[in-house]
């Protein structure tokens, strides 16, 4: 997934600092994304969201085989 423009290191950080609470409530990721970052749109909280996601989180080993 090509990382989009809007997205910076900044944004990742918050993501991966909370990473902890984010696994056991993946929920409260887009609205504390849109508190600390008042300027994303809550489309752009979701895209950071899916972007941080895939880029840090290894597919499980079914859905590898599957594909």
């Amino acid at each position: 997934m090509q990382r989009p423009d809007f997205i910076t290191d900044e944004h990742l950080g918050v993501l991966t600092a909370q990473e902890e609470a984010l696994l056991a409530n993946i929920f409260i990721a887009i609205p504390l994304l849109m508190q600390r970052f008042p300027e994303l749109t809550a489309f752009q909280a979701q895209e950071l969201l899916r972007y941080w996601w895939c880029g840090t989180k290894p597919l499980p080993q079914e859905a590898v085989l599957a594909s």
